[in-house]
């Protein structure tokens, strides 16, 4: 049988749809990243393409200018009001240099800037994307950035998505004995009681091959077409919940 997949490749946000609920994935949602969490990756995304080109920059203009060129991606003037935008602009010049000033030059050096890797799952191509990658000028370890829309730091963890990286990872850096071969810099979206980016790493020794099996078994069964609504369903924002359930108001009462 010729798989649903075929000829195309799935992205890790369309995985990361179908894990969350099956049905969305079948309507093309996807996981979206808060307002601030789009800017910073951005930003982030922008600033690393220009650290690897050269090591003479000007490093708060740099910041400053991958802040806007987030915000004007993002399209958050054009959504907020000005003093919700320049807020949002402001956590995300602060949050970045929180991050990049722990990568200190004498220690670290870029080595990528946004860096798409592709791994194979059954039948189906998976593209992944990192943001950026260092590497440890003393034990030559890398250090991978990685986004997700997550909004919890335990979500974050426990994402699938998290270990297939890990899986990918294992495949791109040499085994080197007692170092670790890769850290993952875990970043994720607020939810609305924070005010910044969450941050944790996640070590390649780290990986746990349930998860592996968890994506594999999703796989199989896009590739097979298996789609369905999740009931009861919990998400009353969702944009596609009147398709699902028709007369449901997709909102709580």
């Amino acid at each position: 049988m010729i798989p649903k997949t075929a000829g195309k490749a799935l992205s890790e946000e369309e995985l990361r749809a179908y894990s969350k609920c099956s049905q969305l994935w079948y309507y093309g949602g996807k996981y979206k990243a808060t307002e601030l969490g789009q800017v910073v990756q951005t930003a982030t995304e922008y600033w690393m393409a220009q650290r690897t080109r050269t090591s003479q920059l000007n490093y708060n203009l740099t910041l400053t200018k991958g802040v806007e060129i987030g915000m004007i991606k993002a399209e958050i003037r054009k959504k907020n009001l000005a003093a919700k935008a320049d807020q949002i602009q402001n956590q995300a010049f602060l949050w970045m240099d929180y991050f990049f000033r722990q990568f200190r030059q004498d220690e670290y050096f870029p080595v990528s800037g946004p860096l798409p890797w592709r791994v194979q799952i059954g039948k189906t191509a998976i593209d992944l994307r990192f943001s950026g990658a260092f590497r440890t000028k003393k034990n030559q370890t890398l250090h991978i950035i990685n986004f997700t829309p997550l909004t919890k730091r335990q979500d974050q963890l426990n994402d699938p998505l998290t270990h297939l990286k890990l899986y990918a990872l294992e495949k791109l850096v040499k085994y080197h004995g007692q170092r670790p071969q890769a850290v993952l810099h875990l970043l994720w979206s607020p939810d609305s009681k924070q005010e910044k980016l969450g941050y944790d790493i996640i070590l390649g020794e780290n990986l746990d091959p349930k998860y592996l099996k968890m994506i594999s078994a999703q796989v199989q069964q896009i590739e097979a077409g298996f789609h369905f609504p999740v009931v009861p369903c919990k998400s009353f924002s969702c944009e596609f919940k009147n398709r699902c359930f028709p007369g449901a108001s997709g909102k709580k009462k």
